[in-house]
């Protein structure tokens, strides 16, 4: 196999890493919305503001996760682009 076929095959499995990462990520973010919906209606109106910290520390998650997703996609993108050389 020749250096480059090597290169291209290397993307495709860095591609293929990828695609199983965005899968899990938006199982994860699907499973924590509901965690987000269980706390709130469990805990809502806590003295200590337990729900609060909660809710806001799944919802931060959450949001760097759909920044990690798009850094994810982007570079899929850009490795599909290499696969096409």
């Amino acid at each position: 196999m020749g250096t480059l076929a090597k290169v291209i095959a290397m993307v495709r499995s860095i591609q293929g890493q990828i695609d199983d990462q965005l899968s899990r990520i938006a199982s994860f973010k699907s499973s924590n919305a509901e965690n987000i919906n269980r706390v709130q209606a469990a805990l809502t109106g806590g003295a200590r503001g337990h729900d609060r910290k909660m809710s806001a520390a799944l919802s931060q998650a959450e949001e760097q996760l759909s920044q990690t997703e798009t850094a994810l996609v982007a570079a899929s993108e850009s490795l599909a682009v290499v696969a096409s050389i």
